[in-house]
């Protein structure tokens, strides 16, 4: 599969984006995030976050990151 240029940019671009997700109780995040501000906690390096069940259970292969989410590397 060849890339085009503006399409190999793009990707770049989407992968240099930090994700975002919702603090809880309006400033909190989970531990390897950062607050950024109007609500929104900045996922810093290469770890995914979803919401836990019943506040603190998470499934196998997850770890709990505080804040109402698990933690998947």
């Amino acid at each position: 599969m060849s890339w085009s240029l503006p399409a190999l940019a793009a990707a770049l671009i989407t992968q240099a984006n930090p994700v975002m997700i919702p603090a809880s109780n309006g400033t909190t995040c989970p531990g390897g995030t950062s607050y950024a501000g109007a609500g929104y906690c900045k996922v810093r390096g290469n770890v995914q976050y979803f919401p836990a069940q019943n506040g603190t259970t998470c499934p196998g292969g997850s770890s709990y990151a505080g804040a109402g989410y698990c933690k998947v590397r």
